[in-house]
């Protein structure tokens, strides 16, 4: 957003046909960068469920069609995908379960707390 606004403000104070019409360039720019910022999270929550979405359909396909790592090549993921997961799958499985333990430490001092 910061760098379209920049192209924009260069634009509108070098542009004559702007010079003549504009008393200044602030309001074009607030407007440009409010546009540009909205443009951008739009596109990056679009983005975002992209990516979401990948790894739902990966997961229901590795439900329906198999394990990846159980030598079933009935899954219709790409390869590549199958080999990120695979590669990335021992750093997710830690992180699970650090997840796990802090969600059961949370609940066992709010059963400790109840219990008081």
């Amino acid at each position: 957003a910061l760098l379209t606004t920049g192209v924009a403000a260069l634009y509108l104070s070098s542009d004559e046909t702007y010079k003549e019409q504009l008393n200044s360039i602030v309001m074009p720019c607030v407007v440009i960068f409010l546009v540009s910022y909205l443009v951008a999270s739009m596109f990056m929550a679009v983005y975002e469920v992209t990516i979401d979405v990948t790894f739902f359909c990966f997961l229901v396909d590795e439900e329906v069609n198999g394990r990846f790592d159980s030598g079933n090549h009935t899954m219709m993921a790409s390869k590549e995908l199958q080999e990120i997961v695979a590669k990335y799958m021992p750093e997710s499985k830690d992180m699970h379960e650090r997840e796990m333990t802090r969600t059961f430490t949370h609940k066992e001092l709010d059963q400790a707390g109840n219990q008081a």
